[in-house]
């Protein structure tokens, strides 16, 4: 792994402890999750950081079943596809929300839980 890509995971990670989910705006004005250490094509262009906490449903799909022991006690639960400024996030629907349609508006937010933090809309 090279430094400049683990510095941003690093940098990504820190966030995420601190209940924030951080993403990269690169110099062209696109916004990028999950972090990148360089751009293919982009030279040595630095990005600045941002917090992303709204975005769009593009999809969802509703877990009923998981193979895993840990996480059939929680199904029923609901996957989304966020578009936040170009950027597809994968999140879980917060469970006392009803599914959202695409197209519709949710607020992102970091909860951490057991097996570390999760990406949650409501």
């Amino acid at each position: 792994m090279t430094g400049t890509y683990r510095a941003a995971i690093d940098h990504a990670v820190a966030e995420l402890r601190q209940g924030r989910l951080a993403a990269q705006r690169w110099p062209d004005g696109q916004l990028v999750f999950y972090p990148r250490g360089i751009r293919l094509g982009h030279g040595n262009e630095t990005p600045d950081w941002e917090t992303v906490s709204t975005g769009t449903v593009v999809a969802s799909t509703t877990v009923h079943e998981h193979s895993h022991p840990e996480y059939q006690a929680e199904t029923p639960f609901t996957l989304l596809i966020v578009d936040a400024e170009g950027a597809r996030i994968m999140c879980r629907l917060a469970p006392d929300r009803a599914v959202p349609a695409v197209g519709d508006a949710v607020s992102l937010s970091v909860v951490s839980g057991a097996r570390g933090a999760v990406i949650v809309a409501s």
